[in-house]
């Protein structure tokens, strides 16, 4: 075991450093780990695969959330200049030319998941395999899973006419980084990931100790992404039903106590039975309940008696709003993992897509169910088009998954499909910024790397 944290510890020392960090690569194969309980701990250390600050960008693009201008003026340490620009959207090179920790923590878990995958492949016994069969389906789906998320950030927004253009994402599958870096269209990418999840759902068992630690739902519910982003909404619905199945529960917001400080408990999601695969993220400078003020845009699609209205959000001393809902249970930490209410929305808005009303409406009011007071009227007209019920969905997303670093990706693949096409409008300092659909600003350019 202490040979996985020296291997942690090497590679934590050398992450962005370059030159320097192929120099001690060698001296990190001494010690690279040889047994599945050496590798298992190394995609179980929470801090680096599970947490970290790898959402900045997405959570400060959405428009859930203004800061005041002297908060914008604020910024100036050099890696918070990143957020500052995309906070309004700016175009050109959002890094200077720079490093992004961000970036370089996403590429440290992928070296990670390399390792295991590069490890022994079967056991000497059934039992053995069993553990290695695991193994692989967890590092497979730790991959594909910040392999998606660097997707959201810096690849541009499906487009079934793009897919054979270059994507501008290295893709590494060898933790040696001597091994140069492959660089794929967007259709191998999105092959590649959906290759790598198909088999991870094979692998991976029902059910896992820990929260942390992604199970076969998990796996059906970012396959179901991953297909979502690609307009695939057939597949999307289907991997997404896969996942409910396997995971029914929705926790009842009737039963969490309203008070002022954080109503999910901290325990890396054991508590709450909706979360299949814990994952949070730091919400960076303007996230912070000292900064923030959440838009009244977002605030005013809350109806009186949805819960969600009173756990979600709390008003401070000075009238700002602060987001209160952090499924981490920390307020200095969002939650952007996977929920089942994720898939029962999938399902929803797939269904209605596919004209099949009833059922996308019944599954919608589930979750409604879940979310508002007891007698509450939480059902949707009936007679509702097919657009009435897609936009109703649509609208349940920015009210379910708000803070999540989902936004940005329902405002992606909204664009670039162009039939919900929404622009983005922020004022700082008496000038008004937009982010068009169609012109706008929708993924960045890659920051500096030695």
């Amino acid at each position: 075991m202490k040979h996985i944290y020296l291997f942690i510890l090497v590679i934590l020392s050398c992450i962005g450093c370059g030159k320097e960090f192929l120099d001690k690569k060698r001296n990190a194969n001494q010690v690279v780990p040889a047994s599945a309980k050496d590798f298992l701990a190394l995609m179980d250390y929470k801090s680096m695969m599970n947490g970290n600050i790898t959402s900045r960008l997405l959570l400060g693009a959405g428009e859930e959330y203004i800061v005041a201008d002297e908060v914008y003026d604020a910024i100036n340490i050099v890696n918070y200049l990143p957020e500052k620009r995309a906070y309004t959207w700016e175009k050109g090179d959002l890094f200077e030319d720079k490093e992004f920790q961000d970036w370089n923590i996403t590429y440290a878990r992928i070296m990670y998941t390399n390792l295991v995958l590069a490890g022994k492949k079967s056991g000497n016994s059934a039992q053995e395999t069993e553990e290695w069969d695991k193994l692989r389906g967890i590092a497979l789906f730790h991959r594909s899973w910040n392999y998606f998320r660097l997707m959201q950030h810096y690849g541009k927004p499906w487009k079934k006419e793009m897919e054979n253009e270059i994507c501008p994402i290295p893709f590494r599958t060898d933790y040696d980084l001597e091994v140069k870096e492959r660089y794929l269209s967007y259709k191998d990418y999105y092959e590649h990931l959906i290759e790598a999840v198909e088999e991870a759902i094979q692998l991976l068992p029902l059910s896992q100790p820990a929260k942390t630690r992604p199970n076969r739902s998990a796996a059906n519910l970012l396959l179901s992404k991953i297909y979502l982003q690609m307009h695939d909404y057939k597949k999307a619905l289907a991997h997404a039903q896969e996942c409910v199945s396997l995971s029914l529960d929705l926790l009842d917001f009737n039963v969490i106590e309203q008070t002022t400080a954080s109503p999910f408990k901290e325990d890396y999601g054991l508590s709450n039975p909706e979360i299949l695969f814990y994952h949070s993220s730091e919400g960076g400078y303007f996230m912070s309940d000292r900064r923030m003020n959440v838009s009244s845009n977002l605030l005013n699609l809350y109806e009186t008696r949805d819960l969600r209205s009173k756990i979600f959000f709390l008003e401070q001393e000075d009238g700002r709003w602060v987001f209160n809902g952090q499924l981490s249970g920390n307020n200095y930490t969002y939650y952007d993992g996977l929920t089942t209410a994720e898939a029962y929305l999938i399902m929803a808005e797939c269904l209605a897509r596919d004209n099949a009303l009833d059922d996308a409406q019944a599954i919608l009011e589930k979750l409604l169910k879940n979310r508002y007071e007891k007698g509450a009227d939480y059902k949707l007209k009936k007679g509702l088009s097919k657009d009435q019920l897609v936009g109703k969905v649509l609208e349940e997303r920015r009210k379910e998954l708000c803070f999540r670093a989902i936004r940005w990706e329902d405002l992606r693949r909204l664009n670039a499909e162009g039939m919900y096409t929404e622009t983005l409008e922020r004022t700082v300092k008496g000038e008004r910024h937009e982010n068009k659909w169609d012109t706008g600003v929708w993924y960045w350019g890659l920051p500096k790397r030695s």
